[in-house]
């Protein structure tokens, strides 16, 4: 069996289980949920509407467009100044 699309965690999605089109085997099924080791030995759940016998096409890997320079992104506040005070004689002042 082979897996359609990538498996992650999905407590840390930065943890990647599978990747698509990588072959694994099914160790337990469940209901529309499986137990599978991939070829490293590391077993983890996916949706069985995830896994196929057929052979997947690999989608394109991102290209990284490298030719425009991408400035950092600063959300900062604006802070409204204060008026300069006005020159004026106090009431108590003689």
């Amino acid at each position: 069996m082979r897996l359609k699309e990538d498996v992650r965690s999905l407590f840390k999605p930065e943890v990647l289980y599978g990747k698509q089109g990588e072959e694994i085997k099914v160790i337990s099924k469940q209901g529309a949920m499986c137990i599978v080791e991939n070829t490293k030995g590391e077993r983890f759940p996916v949706n069985i509407s995830a896994l196929t016998e057929d052979p997947i096409e690999l989608k394109p890997e991102a290209v990284p467009d490298t030719t425009a320079v991408k400035k950092p992104i600063i959300n900062r506040v604006p802070v409204s100044k204060k008026a300069a005070p006005i020159n004026q004689k106090s009431l108590f002042d003689e």
